[in-house]
Order: C-alpha cells, then structure tokens, then sequence
C-alpha cells in the first residue's frame, strides 16, 4: 500500500486521481482544488460509498 506524503500532495499539481492505498484517493480538479475521497465497503448492505 503506497502512501503519499504531504509534500508529495503539496507538490502535485496535474489534474487527476492520485490512490494512497485502503480505499483513500486524493482527487486533483482542473481547476486545481484538491481533495479526499474515501471509498468505503459497507459488510451488512453490500453499498458503497465515496
């Protein structure tokens, strides 16, 4: 499981999906605003969430 660094996110400027592993994805928009997303698996109900 890879794991961006905070310099590593300071320094990313592309736009794009950039995976740190377990689910967690930092999201670059073209406008340049950065972002989390947490993909979750819920085991009672099969959903999803991000």
């Amino acid at each position: 499981m890879s794991k961006l660094t905070a310099k590593q996110v300071e320094n990313l400027t592309d736009p794009g999906t950039y995976e740190d592993g377990g689910g967690l994805r930092l999201v670059i928009k073209d406008s340049g605003r950065k972002f989390w997303v947490c993909a979750s698996n819920s085991m009672a109900s099969g959903a999803k969430w991000g």
